[in-house]
């Protein structure tokens, strides 16, 4: 994968986020923190998610990756929120740090770190669907979060 594609993949994971982070938006602490059928709130589910791209980019940059967020320590999503764009920011500065040669270097057990950033983003398109799927419930759908939604009009 080049350096190129692994930023297009990044633009969209965020695109969807926020997506789903603004169809959120005006939900009482309440809806946010209570458990769903299947067991997760949306406050779990953003905050495993940003906790997973928080301590697998810390790993690709450190070698160690930090300890998980606690949920408790978001209590709102407004929290979440300002937590998250920071690690946008983070994130995507690694991200834009790396080139080609950069991607293809071994991580674990020889398989190159572009495999591993895939596998974050992809992490992330699960649990995104998860929240989609409660924020429809909620009367709150974030709309279409398809691939062809975010290149399509780009590419106009």
């Amino acid at each position: 994968m080049r350096a190129a594609e692994m930023r297009f993949v990044w633009d969209y994971y965020y695109w969807a986020t926020w997506r789903l982070l603004a169809a959120a938006e005006g939900l009482s602490d309440e809806e946010f923190t209570a458990p769903r059928p299947g067991g997760h709130s949306l406050q779990h589910l953003f905050v495993h998610t940003m906790s997973a791209e928080r301590g697998w980019r810390t790993g690709f940059q450190t070698g160690e990756r930090p300890p998980r967020l606690a949920h408790e320590d978001f209590p709102s999503l407004a929290s979440v929120v300002e937590r998250w764009r920071a690690e946008e920011a983070l994130t995507k500065e690694f991200v834009a740090s790396l080139d080609d040669a950069g991607l293809d270097r071994p991580f674990i057990e020889g398989l190159p770190l572009w495999q591993f950033l895939l596998h974050v983003a992809n992490h992330g398109t699960q649990h995104r669907s998860e929240a989609a799927l409660i924020l429809t419930e909620l009367g709150r759908s974030p709309g279409d979060l398809d691939l062809s939604f975010f290149m399509l009009p780009r590419s106009r």
